[in-house]
């Protein structure tokens, strides 16, 4: 009676998990084409007679302009997948995560419980240890699980879980399932055959054991590279390690308002650096993120002057009033806030690392400075930003700009009119 429950629950959760993130990704898709349409109102420009348009919001119309049935009144735009495409996508996964399903229940009930589940495998048997394979195999199965969890979650957020997400949770399965066995029986044994004082079997080995098993499960492309590492196959290429120690990425937490908690929220976007905030579309971040349309775009305007400048300079810029890309732009190109006194404090933060000039050389000067802010400003991610903080302030009108004069005691009403004109000139 016991093996039969166990391959029921076994094989219902491993279909269960795949219906769940399928049917998730429906409602998710439903949602966030509510959204885009709403965002239509501000920067779709044909329906406003516009010549141009703006790619950014292009590109998010044309991500999720997908239904199941796009005939003739009955879709948005071009074909979704088929439910046949998921079901037999989704086979091999279910298939295998039914078996490993069966097996780690096995053995959790085994160990935990003392329930003698298995009379023909013998290590499963009544009073029977658990051997350290079946230790490792329990340890690397919940590290590939946790990562199929988090890909699948992941896939949902950024809208690209597909039939071929499947085939890849069941190939990273396949990897989990074989790379932790060798890395613990053939990298670490490998290690006693040269010498290393380490014995795999040994107590005082087994959480190491653990550890190396889950960590394989997670990461199985890692446990590939330990082993031809110690294979020790010459003709392998082998990384520069060195190289990693002069490059850095900087934290997402340097961008003002950004926490560990947001961080961690932006992470599932793919999203964990500077560098990757600073080359995100707002727009795809603002239909697919819970946060507000303008606080997106100034935190990408804020990490495109991290991107460019460098925290430290950075740091340096804000006790200026210089937060993002296009206050470094209007600070020196914009005849409205350009002042000798703060252009030269700004070439100094941004120069302060630049080697000095050579004897009877001239220093860096205002030509100079022009053409390296103007050099920063022209890349496709700020063109992009630039587009959307210009049709924001396009759809909000020359009204914005100011704030309406705050009217004395006693002033008629034509009076006030007067000064609200003057104000918007």
């Amino acid at each position: 009676m016991l093996p039969l429950l166990i391959l029921v629950v076994s094989c219902g959760t491993a279909a269960l998990i795949p219906a769940i993130f399928v049917v998730t990704r429906e409602s998710t898709k439903r949602h966030r084409q509510g959204i885009v349409e709403d965002l239509k109102f501000v920067f779709d420009t044909s329906k406003s007679g516009g010549d141009t348009i703006i790619p950014s919001f292009e590109f998010v119309k044309y991500k999720y302009s997908v239904d199941r049935d796009p005939g003739p009144g009955g879709g948005r735009g071009r074909p979704d997948f088929l439910r046949h495409h998921w079901l037999l996508s989704a086979i091999p996964f279910v298939l295998l995560c039914s078996a490993l399903n069966a097996l780690t229940l096995a053995m959790v009930l085994h160990v935990a419980f003392h329930q003698p589940v298995g009379a023909s495998v013998p290590w499963l048997g009544d009073h029977a240890d658990l051997p350290l394979f079946g230790w490792v195999l329990l340890a690397a199965y919940a590290g590939a699980a946790l990562f199929t969890l988090r890909a699948f979650r992941q896939a949902i957020n950024n809208f690209d879980l597909s039939p071929f997400s499947m085939l890849g949770a069941f190939v990273n399965l396949c990897f989990s399932v074989v790379s932790a066995p060798l890395l613990v029986f053939g990298v670490f044994r490998l290690g006693q055959a040269v010498g290393l004082p380490f014995d795999v079997e040994g107590p005082a080995a087994f959480p190491v054991v653990l550890v190396a098993a889950f960590a394989a499960g997670y990461f199985p492309d890692v446990a590939v590279r330990t082993v031809l590492r110690w294979s020790r196959l010459r003709l392998y290429k082998r990384e520069a390690t060195g190289l990693f120690e002069a490059f850095t990425s900087t934290p997402l937490e340097v961008i003002d308002g950004i926490d560990s908690e947001t961080r961690s929220r932006l992470d599932d976007y793919h999203i964990g650096t500077v560098q990757n905030l600073a080359a995100a579309n707002p727009l795809m971040l603002f239909v697919e993120t819970p946060y507000g349309v303008y606080q997106i775009m100034d935190w990408v305007a804020q990490a495109q002057l991290c991107a460019s400048v460098g925290p430290m300079a950075l740091q340096q810029l804000w006790t200026l009033g210089i937060r993002t890309i296009f206050d470094l732009e209007r600070v020196l190109l914009d005849p409205a806030c350009r002042d000798d006194a703060l252009i030269g404090a700004v070439g100094a933060i941004l120069w302060q690392h630049h080697p000095p000039p050579p004897a009877g050389g001239a220093a860096p000067n205002l030509a100079t400075l022009k053409a390296d802010i103007r050099f920063r400003l022209d890349n496709p991610h700020v063109h992009r930003l630039r587009q959307i903080f210009n049709q924001v302030s396009r759809s909000l009108g020359d009204e914005a700009r100011r704030l309406w004069p705050i009217p004395d005691a006693g002033r008629k009403p034509q009076d006030f009119d007067a000064m609200r004109r003057r104000a918007a000139v």
